[in-house]
């Protein structure tokens, strides 16, 4: 794994009031990773429960929504975790074939090597960032 390392001198308090200051910018630089270090044990995470929430109106998925199921997926074979799917609807959006994305999510998960998972519906009345229970 590569570090990434950035540095930039702080400016100082007449600098950020100066507009014709000139501006810096941050310039990352991966570095090789140091040879004298101990690598990182993948045991040293583990995931024994995955949650995904996916507020996607479209029956196939949208590629964000795909990328996400991938990537839940993934981690939940690599730490053998359970992965809940929660499926959730907000007033507003028009889900013509609700059964259909259950469907699409479910192929998805398998097709990535997810067994271990469980999809649970939810529609709000109100829309929200957070949702629980």
């Amino acid at each position: 794994m590569s570090a990434l390392r950035c540095g930039m001198a702080a400016p100082s308090t007449a600098q950020l009031m100066n507009r014709n200051a000139p501006r810096r910018s941050v310039v990352p630089r991966a570095a090789a990773p140091d040879a004298k270090a101990p690598a990182m044990a993948s045991t040293e995470l583990t995931y024994n429960r995955l949650l995904l929430t996916i507020l996607d109106a479209n029956p196939y998925l949208s590629d964000g929504s795909r990328t996400a199921v991938a990537t839940a997926a993934h981690m939940a074979k690599t730490y053998s975790s359970k992965v809940t799917v929660l499926v959730v609807d907000e007033p507003g959006t028009d889900n013509t074939d609700p059964a259909k994305r259950i469907e699409s999510i479910t192929w998805h998960l398998k097709d990535r090597g997810c067994d271990n998972f469980d999809v649970v519906e939810k529609a709000t009345t109100s829309p929200a960032s957070v949702l629980v229970g």
